[in-house]
């Protein structure tokens, strides 16, 4: 039996073939879709992937953004500079657990750590504004409410303090009530000292001596005789 094709037959079995063909391609590797796309269940994409406009992940407090590789550049906000992650409200960014940042942090509106502890391994560089311990509005540079504790040195108006307590300047001391400065001793039979440089630079030591009641002839209660208290 044979079959006959003419011309016109097989012209046209060749062109559905051939629009076939170019329709499948197109649709296989076409890489702009021109409306929206939903998908049910999950989606794999290889390779790299551009969102471009808005973006919303997830529908729900609950729902779990992961991701396993590192953002390279993040901007949370309505900032226009990118490489930092810029507040517009409170609780906008919340992180659960610990969080490391490798670089300077510029807190421009304030931190709080609430029931926690603030570690610095390096400097702790306030800058040109003032630090307030249990206290949110301090009114000098250093404002402490409740009581401080220094185990090593404290210099005021130097980094160089050669004792415990180093003031570079003046001291000022008022109370509302008798103003009383009070210089102790732990060990036995050590008292207090008090000692001052004269002008021609030798040093006075003033201290109580061994007797306990004031005379007017009694040279060994006040003392002042030069050398140092220890």
């Amino acid at each position: 039996m044979k079959i006959l094709i003419n011309n016109r037959t097989f012209l046209g079995v060749f062109f559905s073939v051939l629009v076939t063909v170019f329709a499948v391609a197109v649709f296989t590797y076409a890489t702009t879709i021109g409306s929206d796309v939903s998908v049910t269940g999950a989606l794999t994409v290889t390779g790299a992937t551009t969102l471009n406009g808005n973006a919303t992940l997830g529908n729900a407090v609950g729902d779990v953004i992961t991701a396993t590789g590192y953002f390279t550049q993040m901007r949370i906000g309505t900032d226009s500079t990118f490489d930092d992650i810029g507040t517009v409200g409170a609780d906008e960014l919340g992180v659960e657990g610990a969080m490391e940042v490798d670089g300077i942090s510029y807190l421009d509106g304030g931190a709080i750590t609430a029931a926690s502890s603030t570690h610095s391994t390096g400097v702790f560089n306030v800058g040109s504004g003032s630090l307030g311990v249990a206290s949110s509005t301090p009114q000098q540079e250093l404002g402490v409410v409740g009581d401080a504790y220094i185990s090593a040195t404290l210099g005021v108006a130097t980094s160089t303090a050669a004792q415990e307590l180093a003031v570079t300047g003046d001291v000022f001391q008022s109370s509302s009530a008798t103003t009383t400065h009070f210089l102790s001793s732990s060990g036995t039979n050590v008292g207090g000292c008090i000692e001052m440089l004269r002008s021609n630079g030798t040093k006075v030591r003033i201290y109580i001596g061994a007797s306990t009641t004031a005379q007017a002839t009694d040279t060994n209660f006040l003392v002042v005789e030069a050398g140092t208290c220890q």
